[in-house]
């Protein structure tokens, strides 16, 4: 029996795409096979209910569901919008890589320095957020089951 070479289609698919755009290349660029981090992507802390509906009665876990990302900031650090898209998206892959839906997980984000531009920012957005406040530090809760898919 003999092994055919294998395809690799991304390359075609690159290359599709360059000629379809052809009469725009000159205000575009191309970047194929993108390393999205050079860094192990990681969640400062994950905590995940053992028993589902377990009540948790204690602080931040009244907010919890099955899986609970954390992501905490120093009291020299800041959450920044941009810390914020990478926990959203840390959410979305922890979902897609463990096949938990996204209407089961919680982002909490624990910060000593008041995140104003941030909290401005989810004001003036759609997304629902409850906050708790306990020992100078800002809990929240995001419900990333909310956001729009296109």
């Amino acid at each position: 029996m003999q092994i055919k070479d294998k395809v690799y289609w991304h390359e075609a698919f690159v290359e599709a795409i360059k000629l379809e755009l052809d009469e725009y290349k000159d205000s575009l660029e191309f970047v194929d096979e993108y390393t999205l981090s050079e860094q192990a992507l990681k969640v400062d802390v994950i905590v995940i209910k053992k028993k589902p509906g377990q009540k948790i009665d204690k602080n931040i876990g009244v907010i919890f569901k099955a899986h609970n990302l954390f992501e905490y900031k120093s009291e020299t650090d800041y959450l920044s919008i941009w810390d914020y898209n990478k926990i959203i998206a840390y959410a979305f892959l922890y979902s897609a890589f463990n096949q938990v839906p996204v209407s089961e997980i919680t982002l909490s984000f624990a910060v000593t320095t008041y995140p104003r531009d941030l909290l401005n920012i989810w004001k003036k957005s759609e997304v629902t957020l409850s906050t708790l406040q306990k020992m100078g530090f800002i809990m929240s809760k995001v419900n990333i089951s909310q956001f729009r898919y296109w």
